[in-house]
Parts: structure tokens; C-alpha cells; sequence
């Protein structure tokens, strides 16, 4: 980003406010963040969700059980952790154990007995079980 638009940055939270929760402006306009008209684009939800997953993946980048696997799987935790939060993932010790041994079909079966598949529902937790049992994402 520009000199300009980090100084626009600072002067716009200060004259627009910042709100994490949508809220109505003085015109009436639903609108979030620092003066962010909704709805929200799609490359600004892309830019959103990849800031936010930056972050997961920092934290991950902390075990080596993460590390150690290939982009596809490590796509499932970082969906996992996007999903219910870095703290919450680790919570999921049997599952992390079979990736750990390298045993895909443990860790496969381990992520759809837990109750994070039953709060998502099998369209979210089929695919990313898969993804786990065979590293592949198609």
C-alpha cells in the first residue's frame, strides 16, 4: 500500500469510526469496518478470509505435525481453524495423533466422529475427511 493510503487509512478511522459489527450510517447505509459500504465484493471477502487465514496459518505454523503435511491437508486445518478457532482444533488430539503416525484413514474417520461434523454437516465435513484420507482436493 501507498504512503497516501496508509495516511488515508489513519485519517478515515478517525473521521469514519471503527466497527467490527455492521451498523447504519448517518444516511441510513449498512456498513462495517472503517466507513466499508455492505454489501461486501467478493475480492473483498477474498482479501478478508486471506488476511484471517494468514493468521490461522501462523499459528499452526507452530507444530510440526502441521508443517510436515502437504498444502491439501494442511488446507483442512487451516479450514478447521478458520472454522472454529486454532484453540478448538487442538482439542482434536486423536485426530492430530493419526496425522502424526500418517495413518489418513484414522485421521479421516476421527474428523467425522466428532461434533464439529455434526454442528457443519456432511457437506462440509465429507470433502475435507477426503481430503485427509487422500490428499487430493478434487
Amino acid at each position: 500500500m501507498s504512503a497516501a493510503a496508509d495516511l488515508t487509512v489513519a485519517r478515515l478511522s478517525t473521521e469514519e469510526g471503527e466497527r467490527g459489527m455492521p451498523y447504519q450510517d448517518s444516511k441510513g447505509l449498512w456498513t462495517i469496518g472503517i466507513g466499508t459500504l455492505l454489501p461486501l465484493a467478493h475480492d473483498e471477502m477474498a482479501m478478508l478470509a486471506k488476511y484471517r487465514l494468514a493468521g490461522k496459518e501462523a499459528e499452526l505454523s507452530h507444530f510440526d505435525w502441521y508443517m510436515g503435511l502437504d498444502p491439501p491437508r494442511q488446507s483442512v486445518f487451516l479450514d478447521l481453524a478458520f472454522n472454529m478457532g486454532t484453540g478448538k482444533l487442538l482439542h482434536f488430539v486423536d485426530t492430530i495423533a493419526a496425522v502424526k503416525a500418517g495413518d489418513w484413514q484414522r485421521a479421516h474417520d476421527e474428523l467425522l466422529n466428532s461434533q464439529w461434523r455434526k454442528d457443519v454437516g456432511d457437506g462440509r465435513a465429507l470433502p475435507l475427511a477426503q481430503i485427509l484420507l487422500t490428499g487430493a482436493t478434487a
